[in-house]
């Protein structure tokens, strides 16, 4: 398995190219059983994605343009998302584990109740995004970002990162762990 470190902080990121690991190519993130293992879901434009009681481990989700997403107690183990533009995100009950973000839109998405572990947001749009309750269990790494209008309430993001550009205009009330730490100068809000 590979990691990404910054400074004292290593995340553990999602083994997709190992030996014997074959990501099938999916038309849909709606499993048996609740449950899509080894796949590849890619450039699908929808209206909605609504996905509720799901367990998605090892797999691609590639240029996933959506107008809504509900997602509901999802667990998400070792899934890579990139290029995804996710607006009107509603993220709640869920655990994310070894996940990376890669150029992202998730513009005013609300999370609640949302747990992250060894997870990367890198170069991802979070711009007047709401966090409720939002637990950072594991190494979470925020490079590149842009959080701007930001609210946080009850979060503990006392294992996360934010690399290369402050977060700026932040607003609501973090909770008494939710210091996270900064990489580079820090820039006070105007």
């Amino acid at each position: 398995m590979g990691t990404r470190t910054i400074r004292r902080t290593s995340v553990t990121l999602p083994s997709l190219d190992e030996p014997g690991l074959y990501l099938a190519n999916v038309t849909s993130l709606e499993g048996g059983r609740g449950r899509v293992a080894e796949f590849h879901y890619g450039d699908a434009d929808l209206r909605g994605l609504d996905l509720a009681d799901t367990h998605l481990i090892d797999g691609r989700i590639t240029g996933l343009s959506t107008q809504q997403v509900r997602l509901t107690r999802l667990r998400v183990d070792s899934v890579e998302f990139t290029g995804c533009e996710l607006s009107a995100l509603r993220w709640s009950d869920s655990k994310v584990t070894r996940a990376v973000f890669r150029d992202c839109k998730l513009m005013g998405a609300m999370l609640e109740d949302v747990t992250l572990d060894n997870v990367v947001f890198e170069s991802c749009k979070l711009d007047y995004s709401t966090l409720t309750r939002v637990r950072a269990a594991g190494p979470v790494i925020f490079s590149r970002c842009s959080l701007r209008e930001t609210t946080l309430t009850a979060t503990d993001l006392s294992g996360v990162l934010f690399d290369e550009r402050p977060v700026r205009h932040r607003t609501g009330s973090a909770g008494p762990t939710a210091r996270p730490r900064r990489r580079g100068p820090t820039r006070r809000s105007r």
